[in-house]
């Protein structure tokens, strides 16, 4: 959900977006762990700034130097192992 609009599957550049769903928390300094963003055929992008971190909600800034559809994937330490799930829903930015 982009912060900015409340739009679902949207994001506004260098603004927070938040996710939503179940053991999210993660810890900050593991850089294994967090919000990755993907344009295109791009490497990965790990989200620096971030806001809540708990285990139904995680905002984290979308990095400024990313634009056009986004794919996202949240990775988190869940029962003795990292685990990573890609939404399947693409992020468009709000124009």
């Amino acid at each position: 959900i982009d912060m900015t609009t409340s739009q679902p599957d949207r994001y506004t550049v260098g603004n927070m977006i938040q996710l939503r769903g179940n053991d999210l928390r993660f810890k900050l300094s593991d850089l294994t762990q967090g919000t990755f963003f993907r344009s295109g055929s791009a490497a990965e992008v790990r989200g620096t700034l971030y806001g809540q971190n708990e285990p139904g909600i995680v905002s984290v800034a979308v990095p400024a130097a990313l634009s056009g559809p986004l794919t996202v994937r949240h990775a988190a330490y869940i029962n003795g192992s990292i685990r990573s799930y890609t939404y399947t829903h693409t992020l468009t930015p709000v124009v």
